[in-house]
């Protein structure tokens, strides 16, 4: 159950057979391919050099994503699952590929002394609700040694997360990496996230420590920036305006796109964070919590419910659509596995719902509008 499938014959029935392969899959998935377990693998793999190791994690990877994705179509896998099994394999893998530039630094320069660095994942990598094409965006910080990270070691992990992204089933290659990978020192991290809080973005909500190099800990001191910027947040009355308009807006024709259901998918993730900064305490237990855990914390079950079926539709789609364009309303087959996905039995009334959401976070956003400061 490694593979694609079980063969067929190993039960006495068909039904045996089906409930055994969706729990032996869902139990290797979920529960033994952990981060770790994965990266055990990766090591396993032979490679000259770290641009080796980045297009051989990258064939890797695929293989994997490959398999994922199969089962999630088989129904072996529920959407949920297959989205964490993703982040995992994720995880895995980029932390491999820095790793393996590390060792070719090390190999060449010597241990990294009174220096350190930090790869943090931004956005659903950090709150583990990967699908495929997911963004690659990180933030690396250091201290100490500034020419040498800057000008050596932080190039070389971003130009081997370039090629991890390239022809990649799993990442997404539409990203500039040099963009999408933000190097700093310690001392400029807080007013980074300030000056993006101006921009509306809440970035620091959503970022996880999946790397650390070199002899100086940099952690505590990175939960002390975060927790300051969430203070920061609170007391920002132009951020918590910008989370307040939503872009909720989802045409209700039998054919979306990917960028459509991402609109409906921001409104609620902004929404979620206004009620985090507005009525929910903030803890470190949880370094990038989820729109799903925020609306269940805050009481607002439908909102968890409904971010849950966003999510289950994103992933199926990201899967079934060309370029995230395809034509839904030409494909039965394609529709009916999308409103199973997210719990209909027609494809209509998954529609109806979304179209009914998006209206929904419309009106809300001009009734906040609306309202006075």
């Amino acid at each position: 159950f490694t593979d694609l499938d079980l063969p067929k014959g190993f039960g006495p029935d068909l039904e045996f057979e089906t409930t055994a392969r969706r729990g032996l899959t869902r139990l290797y998935w979920t529960h033994e391919m952990g981060v770790q377990a994965l990266r055990e693998l990766i090591e396993e793999l032979p490679a000259a050099n770290a641009k080796d190791s980045a297009e051989i994690v990258r064939n890797w990877s695929n293989d994997k994503a490959f398999q994922i994705g199969m089962h999630l179509l088989r129904g072996n896998l529920l959407a949920h699952e297959a989205m964490r099994a993703l982040s995992n394999l994720a995880e895995a893998s980029i932390a491999a590929v820095l790793s393996a530039v590390l060792s070719d630094y090390s190999e060449r320069n010597g241990t990294l002394t009174e220096a350190g660095v930090t790869g943090l994942v931004l956005g659903d990598l950090a709150s583990q609700e990967a699908n495929p094409d997911v963004p690659i965006e990180m933030l690396f910080v250091y201290d100490g040694q500034k020419a040498t990270i800057r000008k050596h070691l932080a190039p070389n992990f971003v130009a081997s997360l370039a090629t991890l992204a390239k022809d990649s089933l799993l990442f997404s290659n539409q990203v500039n990496m040099r963009d999408a990978c933000v190097v700093l020192h310690i001392d400029e991290v807080q007013q980074h996230f300030l000056n993006a809080a101006k921009q509306g973005k809440t970035d620091s909500m959503k970022m996880r420590a999946i790397f650390e190099c070199g002899d100086i800990a940099l952690g505590p001191r990175l939960d002390e920036i975060k927790l300051s910027c969430i203070e920061d947040y609170r007391n920002s009355d132009s951020l918590l305006d910008a989370l307040k308009q939503d872009t909720a807006k989802v045409d209700s024709a039998s054919s979306f796109s990917l960028e459509e259901l991402d609109n409906v998918l921001a409104g609620l993730e902004q929404k979620s964070r206004h009620i985090y900064l507005t009525k929910i305490g903030h803890s470190l237990d949880d370094v990038a919590p989820t729109a799903e855990s925020i609306f269940n914390l805050a009481g607002m079950k439908s909102h968890a419910e409904e971010v849950a079926m966003m999510r289950n539709l994103k992933g199926i789609h990201s899967l079934i659509s060309e370029n995230g364009t395809t034509s839904l309303s030409d494909s039965p087959k394609a529709q009916q596995l999308l409103a199973s996905a997210c719990g209909f039995k027609e494809f209509n009334e998954l529609i109806s719902t979304i179209s009914q959401l998006g209206q929904t976070l419309s009106n809300e956003e001009a009734s906040n509008l609306a309202s006075p400061a």
